[in-house]
């Protein structure tokens, strides 16, 4: 079994990774948040620092991600990559956000197979590097997803995660595993499953119905509860260490955030993507979070926050 962090952008920079996986336990496999390509000549250098080896651990394993829908960009960005130590890049067609869609990225590229091909037969025309896949079920539906996996299927891929949404769905309603069953059934590469592991109970659920399957991207879930992956791995710790452990967590990321801060402005606003996710699990009822979020000093900031780590509270 391999447990990898799903990319969040914004959000699982390279000191974010680092510090999880130091405070936390360190997963199999951290995804990078995707860089989105363009033409290579006029790449800025600073694209690449996320996923370069001196920002990242040494005992970290990084997957780099693409946003693309020209193989060519994919295949000189990717070459660039693979030149950094990097064997395997990843392919994003499952973001989902309306950002990257309307502009025929991620999970809406699912609605044009004919693209999907014409762009793999360029991106994988080279031997410096493999490509993954990351994808949802369709943008609109599993039709579209089934369609593409002939597609996949005809090309060697080093492997294809499926979140089990399709990509109007974004993150609303629930996971489709019927939906998810078509897809692997029909898949020849190995697939990794993604979508709604939140809880342990929800991995052994999963674990069950794909016993063949050995690898599993965790998301929203380890954002909410950043012990996620090694409580589904068997380790139980008491509310004093979980307590612990968080305010770590925090610090280090606070300290990241304000040696680099222009202002205190942008200090707390970078903060809010920590908490955006975080207390879901560590304020549940919400008695504290909105005076975080609204916070606009350093002394307001930390009398919320204390009291916050200050709860007799652990999942």
């Amino acid at each position: 079994m391999k447990l990898i962090f799903a990319p969040l952008h914004g959000v699982t920079s390279a000191h974010y990774r680092n510090l999880h996986a130091s405070v936390f336990g360190r997963l199999d496999t951290y995804g990078a948040p995707f860089i989105a390509t363009s033409d290579f000549s006029q790449a800025n250098p600073v694209l690449f620092k996320d996923i370069d080896p001196v920002s990242n651990t040494g005992d970290i394993h990084i997957l780099p991600q693409l946003l693309s829908s020209d193989g060519k960009q994919f295949k000189d960005f990717a070459t660039y990559i693979a030149a950094m130590g990097y064997t395997v890049i990843d392919w994003n067609i499952g973001c989902p956000f309306p950002s990257v869609t309307r502009k025929h990225k991620g999970s809406r590229l699912l609605e044009s197979p004919d693209k999907i091909q014409a762009f793999l037969d360029t991106a994988c025309s080279t031997n410096a590097y493999k490509i993954s896949v990351k994808m949802r079920l369709g943008y609109r539906s599993a039709q579209e997803g089934l369609e593409t996996m002939a597609i996949l299927n005809q090309y060697p891929l080093a492997g294809v995660t499926i979140h089990a949404r399709t990509g109007v769905q974004k993150y609303e309603g629930t996971v489709d595993l019927n939906g998810f069953d078509a897809l692997y059934a029909h898949c020849r590469h190995e697939v990794t499953y993604n979508g709604d592991i939140l809880s342990p109970s929800d991995f052994r659920r999963i674990q069950r119905r794909y016993p063949d399957i050995k690898k599993f991207m965790l998301g929203r879930g380890l954002l909410k509860d950043p012990l996620l992956a090694e409580r589904i791995r068997g380790k139980t710790v008491t509310h004093q260490d979980y307590q612990q452990k968080i305010r770590a967590f925090h610090d280090g990321i606070f300290s990241h955030h304000a040696s680099s801060a222009k202002n205190e402005r942008q200090l707390y606003a970078q903060m809010k993507g920590f908490w955006s996710y975080l207390h879901e699990t560590i304020d549940p009822h919400g008695r504290y979070i909105e005076k975080i979020q609204r916070s606009t000093s350093a002394a307001g900031y930390n009398k919320s926050v204390n009291a916050l780590l200050n709860e007799p509270y652990a999942p």
